[in-house]
């Protein structure tokens, strides 16, 4: 809703935050979801907002849902033509003023680098377009949860999506302490983890490259979403997002 976007740019205002990372879903062959909401922002100019996108180049399946061999919507790249078909219903986001950008360039965060077909290929593309229409040129982020040089690929720079680098079941909790009471877990899940554990494992797998951004997260739980398949950190506290929120500004 126009009013609800309204009070989410008003509260990141208030606490520092300095923009919004939209996903985008492009499934190819012009195939899109869930893009109301981004294309009301450009088209309204508001909220009055930096923003950038991110793209969920990624299979739609029931993994999460115990159907691991159900495809909702898959994702596919059938060429260039494709490629530059997706480019143009983003052209006036790339021209807006608010779109962030990095000495200059527009940020463009891809969240599946690996799969994505001929990526450098597809820069090169991205890139061709925006000088032919007088379009800013990208900084491309690479969202990746294995070291950087494994990435083949000329990327700008790149993130991590977590928590999902650092799941392991040597860090499963199998008993949770509420209001003084304990509670046994079902060994079938969703996994609850600690937060504590996360806070000390994440600064191990951030990088010191001038080409890493640090992602941070200062709670979890996905079992709305995915159920006895979901992950839940507990024992979040603000002095421990504190220490998280330190590691990445330290690097």
């Amino acid at each position: 809703l126009p009013e609800l976007r309204e009070q989410q740019a008003a509260l990141a205002k208030k606490y520092g935050i300095e923009g919004f990372v939209y996903w985008h879903y492009w499934f190819g062959g012009g195939k899109r979801l869930l893009e109301r909401p981004f294309s009301e922002v450009v088209e309204s100019k508001s909220p009055d907002f930096p923003f950038c996108l991110a793209w969920a180049n990624q299979t739609w399946s029931g993994v999460w849902h115990g159907c691991p061999d159900r495809i909702l919507v898959k994702q596919v790249y059938p060429g260039e033509s494709d490629v530059k078909d997706h480019f143009y219903p983003l052209l006036s986001a790339f021209k807006d003023p608010r779109y962030i950008k990095i000495k200059g360039r527009n940020i463009f965060c891809i969240f599946c680098p690996s799969e994505l077909y001929e990526a450098n290929r597809f820069m090169e593309i991205w890139r061709d377009l925006a000088r032919r229409e007088s379009a800013p040129d990208f900084h491309f982020v690479a969202i990746h949860n294995q070291p950087w040089s494994r990435l083949s690929a000329n990327y700008d720079s790149f993130t991590t999506n977590p928590p999902c680098a650092w799941h392991s079941s040597q860090t499963r909790i199998r008993r949770i302490n509420l209001n003084g009471k304990v509670h046994e877990l079902r060994s079938e899940g969703p996994f609850v983890l600690s937060y504590r554990e996360y806070v000390e494992k994440s600064l191990s797998f951030f990088s010191s490259e001038d080409k890493f951004f640090p992602c941070v997260v200062p709670n979890w739980d996905n079992t709305p979403r995915t159920r006895l398949n979901g992950f839940v950190y507990i024992g979040s506290t603000p002095s421990l997002y504190e220490r998280h929120l330190s590691d990445a500004i330290n690097l």
